[in-house]
Formats: structure tokens, sequence, C-alpha cells
């Protein structure tokens, strides 16, 4: 069940945001997780330029800043703004090397839409991802911008995407620092970096 949940968190996180239609926010998550897995499963594709691929197309559309703004909370205020587009940078390096490999893992799980609920510029999708026996919710959350929806939180089994990170990313500012969470992205970026390149 773990590699499953893995799984889904890094497909419902790196959806395309589409342009708004009559069809509402439900149609564009369920458009974007089908494109998504289309180029999962080209075979014509493998290892770094499947990769490459799937991140061309994420990268189109993925509202990489509003995710980091919600991520940090209140300390975004706190930051200029080369620091929130290093922090932006760094934070998008962290998902994609995190989940991008685990997309390609995805294994023909059923994924079922239930509803929609919309207030103003916001809504939320909830679906279900069936796997054998197991059943995991996943819920959308979405901000409409300019006619387009645009994923900003991902809720698997009740766990926010968002609300992990921001207490894992505010024990290290107020233990260590900003600086030490800057830090340790980079850190880790280059570890990863590494690890590609004796691959």
């Amino acid at each position: 069940m773990a590699r499953v949940v893995s799984v889904l968190i890094a497909a419902a996180l790196l959806l395309i945001p589409l342009p708004a239609r009559a069809g509402g926010p439900l149609d564009d998550v369920k458009t974007s997780v089908d494109q998504l897995l289309v180029a999962v499963k080209d075979k014509s594709l493998e290892g770094a330029a499947k990769r490459d691929k799937l991140w061309s197309i994420i990268n189109q559309r993925f509202n990489d800043s509003e995710m980091t703004r919600r991520v940090m909370g209140k300390n975004w205020a706190k930051l200029s703004q080369a620091q929130k587009d290093e922090l932006t940078g760094l934070f998008t390096e962290l998902l994609k090397r995190s989940y991008l490999s685990k997309i390609e893992a995805y294994s023909d799980e059923e994924i079922v839409y239930d509803k929609e609920r919309i207030e103003d510029a916001f809504a939320q999708v909830d679906s279900m991802v069936i796997h054998r026996s197991e059943k995991i919710p996943i819920n959308y959350r979405l901000l409409k911008v300019q006619d387009k929806w645009w994923v900003y939180d991902v809720i698997i089994d009740g766990v926010s995407l968002v609300a992990n990170y921001r207490r894992q990313f505010a024990n290290i500012i107020r233990q260590e620092g900003y600086d030490a969470l800057v830090r340790k992205l980079k850190e880790k970026k280059a570890e990863e970096e590494t690890l590609e390149k004796a691959g």
C-alpha cells in the first residue's frame, strides 16, 4: 500500500491545470490525469527521456509559486522577492526529484471521480483510487485564476500534502532559521543530482 500511496501522491500533485470549460474543475482534473497517464504508459520513452517528457508536460501549467506560498504559510510574507524566487525553484526541484520517478511506477490502478464542489474561485474535486481491495480517497483543492483551475493542494486519505510540507518547513525555520531550510533543500538537490549521475 505504501508504494501505491506514494505513486498517487506524485500523480495527484503534478496535475496539469487546463482552461476551465463548461464541465468545470472535475472534468479538468480528469482530463489532466488522463493526459499524464498516457505519457506514463508510452513505451517508446524510457528512463531520463520519459521523465523529461513528463516534466515538460507538467511544467507547462504547474503553479509552483502558489503551492510554495501555501507551504510556507505566514513565513512567506517575511521573504524578499529574491528569496521567494529561490525557494520556489528549490521546492519545485524537491517535488520533481521526489515524485517524478514514482509516477512511472503507476500500474493501472482504477480512478473513480465522485463529485466537485465550487465556491467562488475555489473548488474541490473528490475521487477514489481503487487498488485490489483497497480504496484510497484523493481530494484535489483548486484555485481559479484567469479562467484556469490550478491544483494547489492534494489530500490523500485525509492527509494534506501542503500541510505536511508546511509543518516540516516551519519546524526547520523555528529551530534553525530560514537559511537552514534553504541549505537543506540545496543539499538534497545536490545529493539527488549525484545519485542520478552515478546511476
